[in-house]
């Protein structure tokens, strides 16, 4: 399986070109242009807001609410032939890893809480065959934006990590760790 580390555009061009040719990828980037990424059945979002901050809609099969990115938040994205764990597996163990660091994180349905605020969303589709799942991670907090972006009521208020005192290179680390364990154990 290939590991890629990509640029927010060459992220999304990665993860079309894996489905449509089926390989097996691992892609991560660090946010360097604001995007949303949004689905067919993803609720209404203000596409003005979204127009004005240049944030670049990214439509994809996506299940769920729009996924808004900002410069400096990470992503990452496992495409395997087959369903795996993968996703729910470094969520549980990304949360374990956060109470390490005392604080008081959880899962809550496909998204990442600290202090009952969202910090991470996660997503899983199929498209052409291919199993896509991922998740992203908000390293600043961009609460004021998502509330201009998103139409719906808030459930659950956006945080970052940073706030936290929790770094990016911490994050890549964790998930570049896990996930090299975790393609061994699976054999990919």
């Amino acid at each position: 399986m290939k590991i890629l580390k990509c640029k927010s555009i060459t992220m999304v061009i990665g993860l079309r070109k894996a489905i449509k040719k089926q390989q097996e990828v691992f892609l991560y980037n660090e946010v360097d242009i604001a995007s949303i990424l949004y689905g067919e059945k993803s609720p209404p979002f203000n596409k003005d807001v979204v127009r004005r901050n240049k944030i670049i809609p990214a439509p994809l099969n996506i299940v769920g609410g729009p996924i808004v990115s900002v410069i400096g938040d990470l992503n990452f994205v496992m495409v395997t032939k087959e369903k795996t764990a993968w996703c729910t597996e470094i969520r549980e163990a990304f949360v374990e890893w956060l109470k390490c660091k005392e604080l008081n994180a959880e899962i809550h349905k496909n998204d990442m809480l600290i202090d009952s605020k969202k910090f991470s969303g996660s997503t899983h589709f199929v498209q052409n065959g291919m199993n896509c799942e991922g998740f992203m991670v908000a390293m600043k907090n961009s609460e004021e934006l998502v509330r201009q972006i998103c139409t719906k009521p808030m459930e659950k208020v956006p945080t970052g990590l940073s706030d936290y005192g929790v770094t990016k290179e911490e994050v890549f680390e964790f998930v570049d760790n896990f996930t090299e364990d975790w393609m061994h154990r699976n054999g990919k």
